[in-house]
């Protein structure tokens, strides 16, 4: 019997019920063939009940293994039966009676599509009000204790040495910075960091990528798991940590890979010795290739609004997973501290293509002054197959229901969504210059969406100017990566791209860009968008004092000579060019968009938004107003303005469809 076909007992939602399972200990003649004994018991969370909650990678829905759950024979994932074998082993070991835990695969009927979204609903409260949280990882591996003794240190180290670092985007990592001075003894206890971690050909390094490679980060209602939780253990196997370990050893190795990034060339040389294969630049590729897929499960705690959240997903590199396409929205809700304002819950009554809908409406009329949910859209998905490889147990009957969603609805399944040319962060940046976002490209123009500007058949009414068409489109660079490496071969193929762009675009920007420092500009301040700084969640531009530098990095990497400036301008580079290639317009801007943009697609400027964006006319004659959704744009000379406010803001009303 699986546990979809289990004869549960019906919950009573008035009283907030829930089901818990009591684990029972291995008998003390056990072995690894015995069975794992459960039993199930109903409780009121009003009573404030005593119980644990699991946080797991449920696994591959076909490998099966049976426990006993009320005497009844159940079929559960192998990776359940593990945990319950390992916790059940415990409490054999310890003498405990029973162990009360809620796992939601056992204490919801997920047969019952009524019961599973109202106790979604509860899940925040579940595991707010657990008595603990086990977060299990896995079982353990050659390496795993060594990532754990790695953590434990990295946090103390964090605490000890680190204390005033609120957040490492506030420190301005210098390679000229006094030894005395507070930058100066940051990099200097970072020096030793690394020469730890660098040390026995990077065995602790090597062993806490694994960690993070784990598919545990990769879940997405883990964000939840994890965030609500008051008390958290974390359980590879036997071994066990605590859960604030993991956050802090995260969060040193973030400022780790930040300070190789800025400065990759202070590293003291101690750091690199007993290793022949890394060097500074390969070993923040390494960091940043690694934190990037715990970076959701991290990052999601606090006060977030649900566009903080949903900016989360946006991670292609080390994309959230889930076994239902729904979870992706319904997973972030019960962390949404404005999810009652925007009138959104979690229902399974619902399709994916009817989700979609229903969160960008809400999105864009509670946040609709920054168009913000535009900026994860992405060509016109429409009935287009899904481009997603399924991943374990995913419920292919909700991967594509097959109607049309209109273009302005974002498709959140993180292999589908792109990265947003800009995060507006909840972080307070000194690197930013104070700038809440990088870009201003609809200078004073304001949107008011409401419900009026939703017309029938999916059309979205705006405000909007129009730009120019798009008449000339490059090649997209290949094998461009956020976490790619800063090797000599790859900063060729970077430089050989870049000759290409100006090869090709040169001629049309000289008749917008008119003078050679105006147009020199526009050449290496496009690939880059315009920014000093690799991460979208930094809004620091590149007129903000280090202009000359970034210049200055653009020419030695077009002359192939090796500089702490070309590394930096290729860094920034690759993870703008990821997924978006250059284009021209017919006056001659230069602009960097979707991969997905073709000539005749039109630039805009939507009142409201901080970024232009690359629209796509859909029919003729009637239908001359209608537009789809291509994608976000840098354009190269109105990422401030400068498109409603040169002439005045002459407009008119488009309709997206």
């Amino acid at each position: 019997m699986n546990a979809s076909h289990f004869p549960y007992r019906p919950l009573q939602a008035q009283t907030q019920e829930i089901r818990i399972i009591q684990v029972l200990p291995l008998a003390e003649e056990s072995n690894d063939s015995s069975q794992v004994h459960c039993k199930l018991k109903h409780v009121h969370l009003t009573d404030e009940p005593e119980y644990c909650a699991l946080s797991y990678v449920w696994g591959d829905p076909q490998a099966k293994s049976t426990i006993t759950l009320d005497d009844r024979q159940v079929g559960v994932t192998v990776n359940l039966e593990t945990v319950l074998r390992q916790l059940a082993g415990n409490l054999r070991d310890k003498r405990d009676n029973h162990l009360d835990l809620w796992v939601d695969a056992l204490c919801i009927d997920q047969a019952n599509a009524h019961e599973k979204t109202q106790q979604v609903s509860l899940m925040n409260q579940i595991y707010n009000k657990a008595t603990q949280t086990i977060f299990w990882l896995g079982t353990a591996s050659d390496d795993s204790n060594v990532a754990i003794e790695c953590l434990e240190w990295l946090s103390t180290q964090r605490q000890q040495n680190f204390r005033r670092v609120l957040s490492w985007t506030q420190v301005q990592f210098d390679p000229e910075a006094d030894l005395t001075s507070d930058v100066g003894t940051i990099q200097s206890s970072l020096d030793v960091i690394l020469a730890v971690l660098c040390s026995d050909d990077m065995r602790r390094l090597r062993a806490l990528g694994a960690l993070f490679d784990r598919q545990w980060f990769r879940r997405v209602w883990v964000l939840q798991e994890a965030a609500l939780s008051t008390s958290g253990v974390g359980m590879i196997g036997a071994a066990s940590f605590d859960a604030y370990d993991l956050e802090c050893g995260f969060n040193l190795l973030c400022g780790l890979r930040d300070y190789l990034r800025m400065v990759p060339i202070v590293a003291t040389a101690d750091a690199w010795q007993g290793t022949t294969s890394s060097s500074p630049s390969a070993v923040a590729d390494f960091l940043t290739q690694k934190l990037g897929s715990a970076t959701a499960v991290v990052f999601s705690r606090g006060a977030l609004y649900l566009r903080q959240l949903l900016y989360l997903l946006a991670n292609p590199d080390a994309p959230l997973e889930a076994s239902d396409e729904r979870d992706y929205v319904f997973a972030l809700l019960g962390l949404a501290t404005d999810a009652e304002e925007l009138g959104t819950r979690s229902d399974y009554s619902k399709n994916w293509s009817q989700i979609r809908v229903n969160v960008a409406k809400a999105c864009l009329k509670h946040y609709g002054y920054g168009m913000e949910v535009l900026f994860f859209c992405k060509s016109r998905p429409g009935r287009c197959p899904s481009q997603q490889a399924p991943s374990e147990g995913f419920d292919a009957r909700n991967e594509n229901t097959g109607e049309d969603v209109p273009s302005w609805a974002p498709d959140w399944s993180p292999l589908r969504l792109p990265r947003p040319l800009s995060i507006r962060s909840r972080f307070s940046f000194l690197r930013g210059g104070g700038r809440r976002n990088a870009y201003n490209a609809c200078g004073n123009t304001k949107s008011n969406i409401t419900d009026e500007s939703f017309l029938p058949n999916g059309v979205l009414a705006l405000c909007a100017t129009r730009v120019d068409p798009i008449t000339l489109r490059g090649s997209q660079l290949t094998n461009s990566s956020s976490s790619s490496s800063s090797d000599n071969n790859n900063n060729a193929a970077l430089a050989a791209y870049l000759t290409a762009i100006n090869h090709t675009f040169y001629p049309a920007a000289t008749t917008f860009y008119k003078t050679f420092p105006l147009i020199s500009a526009a050449l290496y301040k496009t690939p880059i968008a315009d920014r000093s700084l690799v991460h979208n969640y930094e809004p620091q531009r590149t007129s903000a004092g280090d202009d000359a530098l970034l210049q200055q990095g653009y020419v030695d990497l077009l002359n192939r000579r090796t500089s702490r400036d070309a590394a930096r301008y290729a860094d920034i580079a690759r993870y703008k060019l990821c997924g978006r290639r250059p284009f021209a317009t017919a006056r001659g801007m230069l602009g960097l968009g979707p991969v997905e943009l073709r000539e005749g697609d039109v630039v805009w400027v939507l009142w409201g938004a901080d970024v232009p964006f690359v629209l796509r006319r859909e029919g003729g004659g009637a239908g001359e107003g209608r537009w789809s959704v291509v994608g976000e744009a840098y354009v190269h000379g109105i990422m401030d303005g400068e498109a409603t406010t040169r002439t005045g803001p002459k407009w008119e009303e488009i309709h997206l469809v």
